[in-house]
């Protein structure tokens, strides 16, 4: 058979996402790889998030070493799973095949959708954080939600600032805003979760984007050895606190990826290929 990966989105207009089905050891990730190689071959571009790791071969290949990488998510910088860069910020090059006017309001619309989208993600993420006892309160979620909405969704924000807005309502008498505030100090221990919280440079901000799309790179595989995830089927109550953190991981990894395409140039061959992440299809939020 004869397959063009981007005939749907070059002629079609229409989303090029393909399936790869089957049972275990039917070759799912083979032909991944395959795919994957043959497309950088004539030129395209790829992130590849393969949690278990086996693709990060494709980067030791001669013929793709010196424009490839292997990323381990779980032993990179601080911050690189930060739910505010997760999500690639829209421009107006983006919007170039339409009328300036209307081009300049489909990207405030656009950055109002990327804003609350990465409001959604933090509220996910620091959920995903606490004791299901306490996230399950809605006191909890209405605290963490005004805290949210009250750093916004910009792409210099960080979730450790969504913790700094609930000791300011602390200070102000707030019982509950504080009690979530040191769960979440406390969380922030665990060593995976630094990945959700970028070093600040003591003025409120991020002193660096811990990641950078690379113009000489073309083939990403982004891995996650040593991530703890729940037994498929397990009610959220049994889950412990690094399972939990897992989930939201391994989520936030999903949207990076996405985010490492959408900032390459719209008409440039380019692809992501998810590998191993059927415990997404599990989780409703992941879905979405």
């Amino acid at each position: 058979m004869a397959w063009d990966p981007w005939a749907a989105q070059e002629h079609h207009q229409r989303s090029g996402l393909t399936a790869i089905v089957g049972g275990l050891g039917s070759g799912k990730s083979f032909l991944t790889g395959l795919l994957v190689h043959k497309t950088l071959l004539t030129g395209a571009r790829w992130t590849v998030l393969d949690p278990s790791g086996p693709l990060a071969k494709l980067t030791e290949l001669p013929e793709l070493a010196p424009f490839a990488r292997h990323v381990n998510l779980m032993r990179a910088a601080p911050g690189v799973l930060n739910p505010y860069r997760v999500v690639a910020e829209p421009r107006l090059a983006h919007f170039t095949d339409t009328a300036t006017a209307t081009a300049e309001q489909q990207l405030r619309e656009e950055r109002r959708g990327a804003a609350a989208t990465r409001r959604q993600l933090v509220m996910q993420a620091l959920t995903g954080l606490l004791p299901h006892d306490v996230a399950k309160l809605p006191e909890t979620r209405i605290r963490l939600q005004r805290a949210v909405k009250e750093v916004g969704g910009a792409p210099d924000r960080h979730p450790g600032m969504v913790v700094d807005a609930l000791r300011v309502r602390a200070l102000d008498g707030d019982e509950h805003a504080a009690v979530v505030a040191d769960f979440l100090e406390e969380r922030r221990d665990l060593p995976q979760a630094a990945l959700l919280f970028p070093r600040d440079d003591g003025a409120g901000g991020e002193t660096t984007d811990p990641w950078r799309a690379d113009a000489d790179i073309r083939l990403t595989v982004l891995t996650m050895q040593g991530l703890v995830l729940p037994r498929p089927g397990s009610p959220r109550d049994e889950w412990s606190d690094t399972e939990s953190l897992g989930v939201e991981l391994l989520n936030l990894a999903s949207w990076l990826t996405q985010r490492t395409i959408y900032e390459v140039d719209r008409d440039r061959r380019k692809g992501v290929a998810l590998d191993e992440t059927h415990f997404l299809s599990q989780s409703r939020r992941a879905r979405r």
